[in-house]
């Protein structure tokens, strides 16, 4: 099987090197994204970096990932057969494995967040197949008879040409009230 090669840019190649030198240093230090943000400009300021493709870190507090560059920088990294050391993500932190147990570790969380997403996937699924079937309990487990207000099938689709249902949903917000700005 023909190996699909990624070419890192000049930014991802300083961002290998720099955190194999942070390796040399501390082994054990993951860095923030800051860091390797002030790293960055520090070398291009310095003329050690003669590229002007910076990191741009978003301050704003209810930001998750504050330099979204970097991590798809690293997945690059990782990604490239080219570069033989494995970058370690940790909560938004980076440095390069030290060692087999360290690298499976990272693979394992991979292999985690990679099942909850394809766990969302199937129950999508699920829910788009089971669509115009019919059912014999509503979403609170309570038997569908005559009287009930249940649908007696999986309507997994908004429709507009409903009209019946639309007037049922009405209905649901009857004994909702309003929040008044």
């Amino acid at each position: 099987m023909k190996e699909k090669e990624v070419k890192l840019t000049p930014r991802q190649e300083w961002l290998y090197k720099y955190l194999k030198r942070n390796w040399l240093i501390n082994s054990n230090q993951y860095l923030e994204q800051i860091t390797i943000v002030n790293a960055l400009a520090f070398d291009i300021k310095e003329g050690i970096y003669k590229h002007d493709d910076r990191y741009v870190y978003n301050t704003n507090p209810k930001c998750h990932d504050h330099c979204t560059a970097i991590w798809n920088d690293v997945r690059a990294i990782n990604y490239s057969y080219k570069k033989d050391k494995i970058i370690c993500v940790k909560d938004l932190t980076y440095k390069i494995a030290s060692n087999k147990a360290e690298a499976l570790e990272f693979a394992e969380k991979i292999k985690a967040d990679a099942l909850k997403k394809l766990d969302r996937h199937w129950r999508i699924i699920d829910k788009i197949n089971r669509d115009g079937q019919g059912k014999t309990v509503s979403n609170d487990n309570v038997a569908i008879d005559e009287k009930s207000k249940a649908r007696d099938y999986y309507e997994t689709y908004m429709r507009k040409d409903l009209e019946k249902i639309i007037d049922k949903s009405n209905e649901d917000f009857e004994d909702v009230e309003t929040i008044e700005e």
